[in-house]
């Protein structure tokens, strides 16, 4: 990490967070002794890696992903979560519980870096901590092994746990309902 954050610039939480991505890479999306083609679904490059990010250093990242990529003007919707005034489980909760289009959970967890909203930033982070905090290290392992070999997340998912994939999102929505931690 020291050498990773070498720019006087750069804040410690970001250079955790790629650490924590480059660590991902290599143990969950190498297949035939090479990296799996476009690397890591976003869920676990981004919101896995803010979730563990948050948990071992326990600050927020003060550049997010937005629509069009990465932001870091004042108008950016994450400057709240970075002056400490919100958390990302609240935005997590309010794009998975919105009455008129709540963010898609298979769709979220089936995008490249490149294409991730802001919306489903927040809850890539949520479903990491909802898969961390919520089930044990071999149903993580598996399905971190799967994810990184880019299999289809909802096929995985209702395979490693057991059920259909809609009784999988609503008790996600219900954990975020419930959970009261960023």
């Amino acid at each position: 990490v020291g050498v990773w954050n070498s720019h006087g610039k750069s804040r410690m939480d970001q250079t955790i967070r790629l650490v924590i991505s480059y660590a991902l890479l290599d143990t969950y999306g190498r297949i035939d002794g090479g990296w799996v083609k476009n690397g890591l679904p976003a869920w676990m490059d981004q919101g896995l890696g803010i979730y563990l990010c948050w948990k071992m250093n326990e600050t927020k990242l003060p550049v997010q992903l937005r629509d069009s990529g990465y932001a870091s003007s004042n108008d950016d919707p994450t400057t709240k979560i970075q002056e400490g005034e919100d958390d990302w489980i609240v935005h997590a909760r309010a794009a998975m519980t919105r009455k008129r289009k709540p963010t898609n959970l298979a769709l979220a967890l089936g995008r490249n870096v490149g294409t991730l909203t802001t919306r489903e930033l927040y809850v890539t982070y949520g479903f990491s901590a909802w898969l961390l905090e919520g089930h044990g290290p071999e149903i993580v392992h598996e399905i971190l092994s799967r994810a990184g070999q880019r299999e289809n997340p909802v096929t995985l998912l209702e395979e490693v746990l057991k059920r259909p994939f809609p009784q999988i999102e609503d008790a996600f929505r219900q954990w975020l309902r419930e959970i009261k931690h960023s």
